[in-house]
């Protein structure tokens, strides 16, 4: 089989596009990201707490997830996307209290609600989310 020079540069360019399409493709996450749904609650002195913000951080990449809370005081994790769940991974996770709650500042709310030592990503409060999903009850006492 001969070809000539004139298409072998053609059938280059058209791989390396391709190539390029595809690598940027993967980059912004084309055919959807791989997310797992987390579900909980947020138990203080057992009882549910649908004020208080459930934060997870990857250890792998950093990025932060926050929850939204529901009617019946449980919480889901999305992405900033809106999108259910979260890529599946090692987290870390604490808490803080969602604005608005009786005029308090941020902290005094907080304070009111949940004990300082899980104010911050060094809480001690650890999440492994498996592909599957996982439901992630979270119990404290005051």
């Amino acid at each position: 089989m001969q070809t000539d020079n004139v298409s072998r540069p053609i059938t280059h360019q058209r791989v390396r596009l391709g190539a390029a399409v595809l690598g940027a493709c993967l980059a912004a996450g084309c055919g959807g990201p791989n997310l797992a749904e987390v579900t909980g609650k947020v138990l203080v002195d057992g009882e549910p707490n649908g004020n208080v913000v459930v934060y997870f951080e990857s250890k792998e990449t950093n990025k932060t997830f926050r929850s939204v809370s529901r009617s019946d005081q449980s919480y889901f994790l999305q992405m900033p996307s809106g999108e259910t769940g979260i890529p599946p991974g090692e987290y870390r996770v604490w808490l803080g209290i969602a604005p608005g709650l009786d005029g308090l500042p941020e902290s005094k709310k907080l304070e009111k609600n949940v004990p300082k030592k899980y104010w911050d990503k060094n809480s001690g409060l650890t999440c492994t989310v498996p592909a599957e999903g996982t439901s992630y009850a979270i119990e404290i006492g005051k």
